[in-house]
């Protein structure tokens, strides 16, 4: 069980849910449904780091925890002084105080029962993948459409073979030797992955980047590990090296999830 309570978010007056493996979030246009979503998976990934790093303090120096939300998911704007977050499981417990500007944390029981996970947020903006033919050279700041994009990358390059959209009569695939996305609709018409409609523009990253997550990469070795890898350099990247080593968490980098080993 996740507890989660946002306080005075971009929209948001005051949010208090029980998170579960599945949830459902309905409301207005602009009621604040993608903040919560965003800040939910932001301090999932909160609590992954510290549990691999059996360290809070990097979030301890500069305002680091706040200030990571907003950049890695484009909240600019949304934060005021009154804002807080509060999250809590079985395994820690910590907080996050506008006025103050101060991070609180505590470890709970549950400690050492944490298992990894993948911690994935994908942006209502993917339909750039299609708009953008050459989205990998554009340049991006890194923030969840980067990421994004980089998910993307994994998961297509190991669906060569023609899947089936759900039941919308539609198979995507990805041909290595042009690096193209291909997509067959009704009679047999194969469309570049730009040319189709902007609905399935939407659904097949979607669609495609979970099919992989919960059966495509158990079944090839190959992107299993290619997965790891983009992972690693998430957690790794030169900005956050240096940050970590200005607050003196060196020994995050004496595990494998920066060694490799």
């Amino acid at each position: 069980m996740k507890h989660l309570v946002i306080r005075n978010l971009g929209p948001i007056a005051c949010a208090d849910l029980e998170l579960r493996q599945v949830n459902v979030i309905v409301g207005p246009q602009s009621s604040g449904k993608s903040c919560v979503l965003k800040t939910a998976c932001y301090c999932t990934w909160v609590e992954k780091r510290i549990e691999l790093a059996q360290s809070q303090t990097d979030f301890l120096v500069g305002n680091n925890f706040i200030r990571r939300l907003v950049r890695y998911h484009k909240l600019q704007g949304y934060v005021r002084d009154d804002t807080s977050v509060e999250y809590e499981t079985d395994l820690m417990r910590f907080s996050y105080d506008g006025g103050s500007k101060d991070f609180y944390f505590e470890w709970k029981e549950g400690r050492w029962d944490y298992h990894r996970s993948m911690v994935t947020y994908i942006p209502a903006e993917r339909n750039m993948l299609a708009a953008i033919p050459n989205w990998l050279d554009v340049s991006l700041p890194e923030n969840n459409i980067r990421d994004f994009m980089r998910d993307w990358d994994v998961a297509r390059k190991a669906t060569t073979a023609e899947t089936e959209v759900l039941n919308l009569g539609a198979k995507y695939h990805y041909e290595a030797p042009s690096r193209e996305d291909k997509v067959t609709v009704k009679d047999g018409l194969e469309l570049d992955f730009t040319n189709t409609s902007s609905g399935l523009q939407s659904l097949i990253p979607l669609f495609v980047y979970l099919n992989y997550l919960d059966r495509l990469q158990y079944t090839l070795k190959e992107d299993k590990s290619v997965s790891k890898v983009y992972e690693q350099e998430k957690v790794a990247s030169e900005e956050e090296k240096q940050m970590i080593y200005d607050s003196g968490v060196d020994v995050f980098f004496n595990n494998e999830l920066f060694t490799g080993e």
